[in-house]
């Protein structure tokens, strides 16, 4: 099968079905639970890949603007609720983050719009390697983010003011601030994941297709293992090591 869509208008749709659009590490069940995992079409694979990092940068986003952005606003007034170091202390490069990941996006609709889902396919790994000048960004959040965290729970005691800041800002996202801030820790190896599956559905429709594909598959794998390697916070680094051994075998 030959994919030759070039109908691009599904890359603007707030939302895009797929029955495994679900993040790599949401699809893993309990260990009693026996299914057989479908096997995706490049067409498939490659919306999965889309949607999830257009449902990623969302959160990022909807991180930042309820929470850092409001925060940063409120500083700057006569009474602020934290100061501009104490927001620093707890998101440190989240912003960064999230304008990186909207840079890597917007790649990725200009490639559909110029062709469709060939040239998703064809341009994926020029992408990835694109994006890898990003992955210091990540590499030095996720050694920070532990600190964060903690300083996130030292302002939530001591200051009244921000926890009712929080509780409000927290219902009305329908999540906690303390998730957003360690969203990005598990994001790398969902990459490795989502380039995997891709890469499984384009060799099976053609045995001859996906060398490229294969070596961003690499090239993530070795970024990961670089990321993991110098991480020093432990949990990210388990994460990093845990996908690593999944794809290996």
């Amino acid at each position: 099968k030959t994919v030759t869509r070039t109908d691009t208008s599904q890359f603007s749709e707030e939302k895009t079905e797929h029955s495994n659009s679900v993040e790599p590490e949401q699809r893993n069940g309990s260990s009693t639970e026996k299914s057989v995992e479908k096997i995706l079409t490049t067409e498939e694979a490659i919306f999965a890949f889309y949607d999830s990092e257009r449902r990623y940068v969302e959160n990022l986003k909807n991180g930042y603007h309820h929470f850092q952005h409001r925060l940063a606003i409120i500083a700057k007034r006569s009474k602020p609720i934290l100061t501009e170091k104490e927001i620093i202390g707890i998101f440190g490069g989240f912003q960064t983050i999230g304008d990186a990941n909207q840079s890597f996006l917007d790649d990725l609709i200009k490639l559909g719009i110029k062709g469709g889902i060939p040239a998703i396919r064809d341009g994926i790994e020029g992408e990835m390697k694109k994006f890898g000048h990003f992955l210091k960004l990540y590499s030095d959040y996720i050694d920070n983010v532990k600190q964060g965290v903690a300083n996130l729970e030292v302002a939530k005691k001591k200051n009244k003011k921000f926890m009712d800041f929080l509780e409000v800002s927290e219902e009305l996202c329908g999540r906690s601030l303390q998730s957003y801030l360690e969203e990005p820790i598990k994001r790398l190896p969902t990459y490795l994941q989502l380039l995997a599956d891709l890469y499984t559905a384009i060799i099976n429709e053609d045995q001859n297709s996906g060398d490229s594909l294969l070596e961003a598959v690499d090239f993530m794998k070795k970024m990961i293992d670089q990321v993991a390697t110098k991480s020093k916070e432990k949990k990210a680094r388990m994460v990093c090591v845990d996908y690593m051994r999944i794809l290996n075998d």
